[in-house]
């Protein structure tokens, strides 16, 4: 989703959670009531980085599978990139979980 400059990346994500949160505890599917975790994560990008983002989304299952996720998220971030530690440490190794 693109964000608009004017609203901080908490402002969406609390109005996401708002909306998510009333939508599914109205359904008269939900058994029990739903609540969100406390906190978020957020990776974003620069819209110069769309056209791999995406490629990468529609590739998603694949990557997971290969365990190549470091290397992608290395690939796509500039030098000026903070990125967690544990993107550039080899120590850390990633399973796939298989398809329910």
């Amino acid at each position: 989703m693109a964000q608009n400059r004017k609203h901080s990346v908490a402002d969406v994500v609390d109005c996401l959670k708002d909306a998510s949160w009333n939508f599914i505890n109205e359904s008269k599917e939900a058994e029990v009531n739903f609540a969100w975790q406390k906190g978020y994560g957020v990776l974003s990008f620069s819209e110069r980085h769309m056209r791999s983002v995406c490629a990468y989304v529609n590739n998603q299952k694949r990557h997971h599978r290969e365990n190549n996720l470091n290397a992608i998220l290395e690939t796509v971030a500039d030098e000026d990139t903070v990125l967690p530690d544990f993107v550039r440490d080899d120590s850390y190794v990633y399973y796939s979980m298989p398809e329910l």
